[in-house]
């Protein structure tokens, strides 16, 4: 299958469903910024994609990689055996596809490595199939690698949104990144950490990391920052490379809890390579972050209506850090428990 060897238009793709306008269905990156100085190719740039029944986002995505004007790109999708309308939306675009597959998988981190197995480019990144590229983004990647050939690993800033209903979307925060050091991104709950679409790394990165870790299904990303942010430096520049959503199918939205014991679990296996003082100041903050989410769900599971579920997730908050027990949130929580249903009624139609 075929790689592009110069950039794509809108004139060369699909049409775009009716009523989708803007970036990248109806606009499209800039055609070459620039030459590379020196008159060589620009550096390929292998993107895989891995999919399971998100074809309500897939082809936004896929236009968001194809429509980058970039003349030197691979991109791979790995379906895990989608039963929606993925594999249509997947084969409407093969013939700009390197290689494509829909089958069984075992689950996201397997499926991102069956991709890069196929990759053959220089620089390599992974797309989920409900996050888009920014416009130019490639192009941006391509030409600081040429310039800096030693480059290894490259990360630019991102957008994250909340996807409320179809074709309603909220800004919920920016990403900036910035050349964290290695103990730096073991401060992930200290908002210290990469927009993952965002971060390019290379062949040899990896080659020599042998990819993700496919036991992980949430953390997967920061375990290899990590891996890799232990032999090469972090380059960065100061643009927004991606958007990513967050919507109610979303893995790690409809699982917090779980995704952020992972986190809690990674941090914890690499935070072993810190000095003592910084050791013991990370897992106490640590601590403390994750009992914040386990209170978050108790707050959630009670303003649903679930109190039992509620009084669960409130004591297993305290339990895990008992010194939250001195936070405003959790006060108000047990405030709320300990009040007769009747009024906090009264209470709420008063407010």
């Amino acid at each position: 299958m075929p790689l592009i060897t110069k950039p794509l238009t809108l004139d060369d793709l699909p049409s775009p469903p009716p009523g989708k306008t803007g970036w990248p269905w109806t606009e499209q990156s800039s055609q070459l910024l620039k030459q590379i100085t020196d008159g060589s190719d620009y550096p390929r740039i292998s993107i895989v994609t891995p999919n399971y029944n998100y074809g309500q986002f897939l082809e936004e995505t896929m236009r968001s990689v194809l429509l980058q004007g970039y003349p030197n790109l691979e991109y791979i999708i790995i379906d895990g055996g989608s039963t929606d309308n993925s594999v249509e939306i997947i084969e409407k675009y093969a013939q700009w596809l390197a290689h494509y597959v829909s089958e069984k998988d075992g689950g996201q981190s397997d499926a991102i490595n069956k991709g890069f197995q196929k990759a053959t480019g220089k620089i390599y990144a992974w797309l989920n199939s409900d996050d888009v590229f920014c416009q130019n983004t490639l192009l941006e990647v391509g030409q600081f690698w040429s310039d800096n050939p030693n480059c290894h690993f490259l990360t630019g800033d991102g957008y994250f949104f909340i996807a409320k209903e179809e074709g309603v979307e909220t800004l919920e925060y920016y990403v900036k990144a910035e050349n964290y050091s290695f103990q730096d991104l073991l401060d992930y709950h200290h908002d210290k950490y990469l927009a993952q679409p965002s971060v390019f790394f290379s062949q040899d990165v990896l080659h020599k990391l042998h990819g993700l870790n496919i036991s992980l299904s949430y953390a997967m990303d920061l375990d290899f920052w990590l891996r890799i942010r232990m032999s090469y430096s972090l380059d960065y520049i100061p643009k927004c490379f991606s958007k990513m959503r967050h919507h109610n199918d979303a893995k790690t939205w409809k699982n917090n809890v779980i995704a952020m014991a992972e986190v809690r679990n990674v941090i914890q296996k690499y935070q072993k390579c810190l000095k003592p003082i910084a050791r013991l100041r990370n897992k106490l903050s640590l601590r403390w972050f994750y009992a914040v989410v386990l209170l978050k769900r108790g707050i959630f599971e009670y303003s649903n209506g679930n109190r039992l579920a509620a009084i669960h997730w409130l004591i297993k908050s305290v339990f895990f850090c008992p010194t939250i027990i001195f936070y405003a949130s959790t006060l108000k929580l047990i405030i709320k428990l300990m009040l007769p249903q009747t009024v906090m009624k009264l209470l709420l139609i008063r407010q």
